[in-house]
C-alpha cells in the first residue's frame, strides 16, 4: 500500500483577546524559509487589501515556480568531494516483527530556550572571533559553548587518539547558485546542506576555539563558490535509484554535531496585515530538540533571537556558564 499522502500546508488562527495568534507549517520537502516568507508576506497583504477594500491583491509569479535549473544535474561527482552526505539505504522492511521482544529505551528530558544577542554583542562577538560576517561568529559562538555544556565524559571517542570531535551543519540558499539562478521568488525548497570539517572538542573549547569555529564555518562554504557545485550535488543524488540513499553526515541528537537553520533575513515584523497590524513575535513550537538551533527573524532592533535545543542537562550546564549568559539574555 503507498504511503498516506501528506499536506503541503497547514494553518491554525487563534483569536485571543487583544490580538491574533496564527500558527503555520509548510511541508519541508514542499518549501523552505524563503519560500514560507513569500507565502505569508502575500498572505498578509491580501489581508490588508481585502480589509481596507483597496483590492490591491497580489497577482501570480508564474516564475515563482519554475524550477527547470533543478531538474538536471551533472553527471560523474564523487561521494568524497560532499562531506555532507554519506551513502547509507535504509533497510527494506522484512515482514513483521511482532514476535521479536522491543528493547526499551528511555530518551533523556529535553528543553530548548530563546536566546536574545543585542546588536552590540552581536558586533562584540564578531570582533572576538576575527569573522568574516556576524553569522559565523553567532553560529560559532553557539556551537562552542554547547559543546562545553555537552558531557563528553564516558562516551566512545570517533578518532583514535582518545578525542571526541564536532562538525557544524547548516542551510545554504542555493537561488542565486544555479545556472541559470532560480527566482528569488521561488516557492520551493531551494536549500541544500554543508557541513565543516569536523574539530576536536579540545580545539572548541580551548581559548581560541571561537576564532577556530569561525573560520571552519567559513571554510565550509568554499565549496559552493563553484558553479558546478549544484548540478553535481543533485548528479549524485540522482546517481541512485533512491536518492534518500543519501543521508545527512550529522549525529546532533544525543550525538556531538549541531545542525542550525537561520531566518534572520526573513522580514517577519514588517508583515502588515491592514486592521491587524504587524506581528510583535514570531516563534517555533518548543519541542526541545537536542543539538539545534534556530536563529529567528531580525528584530527591529537589529538584535537576534535563537533557538537553543539540548538535553536537559547540558541546558543546566550551559545555564550555568557565565561567559554565554553575559552574551545571551535568556528570553523565555
Amino acid at each position: 500500500m503507498p504511503d498516506p499522502s501528506q499536506p503541503v500546508m497547514a494553518a491554525q488562527a487563534n483569536f485571543i483577546e487583544g490580538g491574533l495568534l496564527l500558527t503555520v507549517g509548510i511541508h519541508h520537502s514542499a518549501g523552505d524559509a524563503v519560500a514560507l516568507e513569500g507565502i505569508i508576506e502575500a498572505w498578509a497583504q491580501n489581508t490588508a487589501a481585502a480589509a481596507s477594500g483597496s483590492n490591491a491583491f497580489t497577482t501570480y509569479d508564474s516564475q515563482a515556480n519554475d524550477r527547470s535549473a533543478l531538474m538536471k544535474g551533472e553527471p560523474g561527482a564523487r561521494l568524497a568531494d560532499f562531506p555532507e552526505y554519506i551513502l547509507h539505504p535504509t533497510p527494506k522492511p522484512a515482514g513483521t516483527n511482532e514476535d521479536m521482544p522491543q528493547m526499551p529505551f528511555q530518551l533523556p528530558p529535553m528543553v530548548s530556550h530563546i536566546f536574545y544577542f543585542s546588536p552590540g554583542t552581536l558586533a562584540d562577538l564578531k570582533a572576538a572571533a576575527a569573522a568574516y560576517s556576524t553569522n559565523d561568529a553567532l553560529c560559532a559562538f553557539i556551537w562552542r559553548n554547547m559543546t562545553l555544556a555537552r558531557d563528553f565524559s564516558g562516551r566512545p571517542s570517533d578518532l583514535d587518539g582518545g578525542e571526541n570531535t564536532s562538525a557544524f551543519i547548516y542551510g545554504v540558499n542555493i537561488r542565486n547558485r544555479t545556472s541559470p539562478p532560480l527566482p528569488p521568488t521561488y516557492l520551493g525548497n531551494a536549500s541544500v546542506a554543508c557541513i565543516t570539517d569536523r574539530l576536536t572538542v579540545s580545539t572548541l573549547t580551548g581559548g581560541d576555539g571561537l576564532p577556530r569555529a569561525a573560520d571552519a564555518i567559513r571554510k565550509s562554504l568554499s565549496g559552493f563558490k563553484s558553479p558546478s557545485r549544484v548540478p553535481l550535488t543533485i548528479g549524485l543524488l540522482d546517481s541512485r535509484p533512491d536518492p534518500t540513499d543519501f543521508k545527512l553526515a550529522h549525529n546532533a541528537f544525543l550525538g556531538p554535531d549541531i545542525i542550525a537553520t537561520s531566518w534572520a533575513d526573513v522580514k517577519a515584523y514588517s508583515w502588515d496585515w491592514g486592521a491587524l497590524g504587524t506581528p510583535d513575535a514570531f516563534r517555533t513550537p518548543g519541542e526541545g530538540a537536542d543539538g539545534v538551533i534556530i536563529i529567528l527573524p531580525r528584530l527591529e532592533d537589529g538584535g537576534l533571537e535563537v533557538s537553543v535545543g539540548l538535553e536537559a542537562a547540558a541546558m543546566d550546564r550551559l545555564l550555568k556558564n557565565n561567559q554565554f549568559i553575559e552574551a545571551a539574555k535568556l528570553w523565555g
